[in-house]
């Protein structure tokens, strides 16, 4: 039978009451909420929760699974878990929000439609 240390013993017993007493010392599992509604060159609120910075936020095109544009899509946080995004993408057009973490660990939204809205964040002459 193996012997164990009273001082062992204490060692345990206070490291459970730590990880009991500070639970946001345990690791997150990451998660994404939209909380507007998505409408064409209007702001839209992306809150995740908090894991290992940076974010990548990226817009999918929910029909395709593919990003509109890698470049115009793809949002870096340094260290924020929120981000807000003017809906530059036509009404109609189906997207998925995705948020990934320095660990690689990834999140994604519901699929939304984009709904009507103005036209004032489109370049003059885009054609989408």
């Amino acid at each position: 039978m193996r012997s164990v240390s009273i001082r062992s013993l204490l060692l345990l017993a206070s490291s459970t009451i730590l990880a009991s007493a500070f639970p946001i010392l345990a690791p997150s599992t990451l998660s994404i909420s939209v909380h507007d509604s998505l409408n064409q060159c209007k702001p839209t609120t992306f809150t995740w929760t908090p894991t290992v910075a940076p974010y990548y936020l990226t817009i999918i095109d929910s029909a395709s699974e593919a990003t509109f544009d890698q470049d115009s899509n793809m949002l870096v946080v340094p260290n924020a878990n929120s981000a807000t995004w003017v809906v530059d993408l036509p009404a109609g057009s189906k997207v998925t929000v995705v948020v990934r973490d320095a660990t690689g660990e990834m999140a994604s939204s519901s699929p939304f439609v984009v709904g009507a809205g103005s036209d004032e964040c489109f370049e003059q002459g885009l054609v989408l």
